[in-house]
């Protein structure tokens, strides 16, 4: 298993930020830093479309694409550690 984060120690707000809590809480598991500009969810989006392309559901994505904006830039970020 790998995490994959982007580097900020600190939230805006000056809360611990994701990478942060990753290293203290996942220390045996493997951690995979990326910069933000990996983390793309138009790039996610496009990724996600062609490869269901042929499920129905996938169709709809435009409609539901401000809901799962994280989940497209992680798919982004994840087929970036692919290349």
């Amino acid at each position: 298993m790998v995490i994959i984060a982007h580097p900020n120690k600190l939230a805006p707000d000056g809360m611990v930020g994701v990478s942060e809590l990753v290293d203290r809480c996942y220390m045996s598991t493997k951690n995979l830093i990326m910069a933000r500009g990996c983390f793309d969810d138009t790039k996610g989006a496009v990724l996600v479309k062609s490869l269901a392309a042929k499920e129905p559901s996938a169709l709809a994505l435009d409609t539901y694409y401000k809901q799962y904006y994280l989940c497209l830039a992680a798919a982004a970020a994840a087929a970036a550690t692919i290349k």
